[in-house]
């Protein structure tokens, strides 16, 4: 049971060490806007949700490995079970390194929920029309966010 909590501690400080790193470049991002901490906020949220799955989906992992490896466990095999604990991680962590693989997908998510929000959602509540500078800039804003996010996603 302890290596398999080993095995999930080590499997979390590494998707806390993506996630950190995702919100380090995004703190590295000096926008004035408003708009880009709320994009920002959004995305956080939608990388967060996601590295919760993988937690689980991982957790879930360890414990059917950990059922086909019970047997060993009655033969007091520890050095093996070690190893295959070890090797299960690695593999899993390596043909499921997702949050990484989506987070262009994940971006452009938080865009899609970040226009909801703010110009769909706020149409429908204002009692007066947004004024066309308004509209503009929110339309550049809007614009800069998708040529950044299909320029990083090329590269």
């Amino acid at each position: 049971m302890r290596l398999k909590q080993g095995a999930v501690a080590f499997h979390q400080r590494k998707l806390d060490g993506m996630k950190n790193a995702i919100k380090f470049n995004l703190s590295k991002v000096r926008q004035k806007a408003q708009f880009w901490k709320q994009y920002e906020k959004t995305l956080i949220q939608l990388i967060n949700a996601k590295s919760s799955e993988y937690a689980t989906m991982f957790n879930d992992y360890m414990g059917q490995k950990m059922s086909s490896l019970t047997e060993q466990c009655i033969s007091n095999d520890l050095t093996s079970i070690k190893t295959e604990i070890h090797n299960q991680t690695n593999n899993f962590m390596k043909d499921n390194n997702l949050l990484l693989k989506e987070i262009e997908s994940l971006k452009f998510q938080a865009l899609e929920e970040f226009i909801q929000q703010n110009i769909t959602i706020q149409r429908n509540h204002l009692e007066k029309k947004p004024t066309p500078k308004a509209i503009s800039t929110l339309e550049k804003f809007i614009e800069k966010v998708q040529v950044e996010l299909l320029n990083e996603s090329h590269r």
